[in-house]
């Protein structure tokens, strides 16, 4: 028992039992990142953020007209320890963006940006940067998270409005809740997208969240979200108050 639920009445209890009840189904599992420095010599695969990325030989960094893009996630796939369906199919992923500098900061605020999303890893090499870039390369560790739940506007419906009410008149109701059903805010694959406002486009082919972090980020500490259809199209998708 921990200690938010050790203090509720028998009453306040069964609300706290049917709301988790009715949320249940409705989790989703992640893989949460958790950034780390370098330890060493590390792969030129590894998942990270910033920093040295792979490419195939003799290939030229992305670029927009005469602008480099910032070269924002490297996502591999082996290192997940849950993939969702669409990206099974992939090795390695990775997330490019246009750029300004925002006050020494790394700042998405329009633009283009490109996906790679590679299936074998064989010819893959070491790409140089041909720019300085503001980011603060950190690798990535990912944990399993197995019960994430919707938030706003995804929720909506889903809990009828009178048992809503009474769990949040209940003290500390949203510890209740992290405790039983933490949410990543933060970057990570699969799950469920965590909007700063009113949801994202395409949501039910959302695949990817990216946090404003080491040193990048989207507008003003806005998320970014990648979809990914049925037919092998991304969408790019940046939300922010």
């Amino acid at each position: 028992m921990n200690n938010s639920t050790a203090k509720l009445s028998a009453s306040e209890r069964h609300i706290v039992d049917t709301y988790f009840e009715v949320l249940q189904p409705h989790c989703r599992t992640a893989s949460v990142a958790e950034f780390r420095q370098a330890r060493g010599q590390e792969s030129p695969f590894a998942s990270k953020m910033g920093g040295q990325f792979v490419g195939p030989p003799a290939s030229a960094w992305p670029q927009s007209g005469d602008e480099y893009l910032e070269g924002v996630l490297q996502i591999n796939i082996a290192e997940l320890p849950w993939v969702p369906e669409p990206l099974q199919q992939f090795k390695l992923i990775q997330f490019f963006a246009a750029w300004k500098d925002w006050h020494g900061t790394a700042t998405y605020e329009n633009g283009p940006w490109f996906v790679s999303a590679y299936k074998n890893l064989d010819s893959l090499v070491p790409m140089e940067r041909p720019f300085e870039s503001l980011m603060e390369s950190k690798y990535i560790q990912w944990k399993l998270a197995k019960h994430e739940i919707p938030s706003y506007p995804d929720n909506l419906g889903i809990v009828d409005e009178e048992l809503e009410e009474d769990f949040h008149a209940l003290d500390d109701w949203w510890l209740l809740l992290d405790e039983k059903y933490p949410t990543s805010n933060g970057t990570k694959i699969g799950g469920w997208p965590t909007s700063q406002q009113a949801g994202i486009p395409n949501g039910d082919t959302y695949v990817i969240q990216i946090d404003s972090i080491c040193n990048w980020q989207w507008f003003a500490d806005g998320v970014g979200f990648l979809s990914l259809d049925d037919s092998g199209e991304w969408d790019c998708f940046c939300d922010f108050h």
